[in-house]
């Protein structure tokens, strides 16, 4: 994973694969309890919104992607937004960074 990571292969795939390792692992919260001294860091995120429901959406909105997009997200244009995300139940705004 490092080593794609390095030569900028790593895609959607690849995150949808780690956010789903994370929560088998007890998501955020399970994470954050085997790091020593991490407890006040996880209240910090979890008021912040980042929870474990984030992972969701996110493997939500990645599954609503054809491969294609995927592994080329850069081809994500207005329309392919709002399908994707009529597909997660998010919101087009909402559901990509760009």
């Amino acid at each position: 994973m490092a080593k794609k990571m390095q030569s900028g292969k790593f895609d959607l795939n690849d995150l949808a694969g780690q956010l789903q390792q994370m929560s088998k692992m007890g998501g955020m919260g399970g994470i954050m309890g085997m790091m020593p001294g991490m407890g006040k860091m996880k209240d910090q995120m979890a008021a912040a919104g980042l929870d474990d429901k984030m992972f969701g959406r996110q493997l939500a909105i990645i599954s609503s992607m054809t491969k294609a997009e995927r592994a080329n997200p850069d081809i994500l244009k207005h329309s392919r937004k709002k399908r994707i995300a009529a597909g997660s139940g998010t919101d087009a705004a909402r559901s990509t960074s760009s």
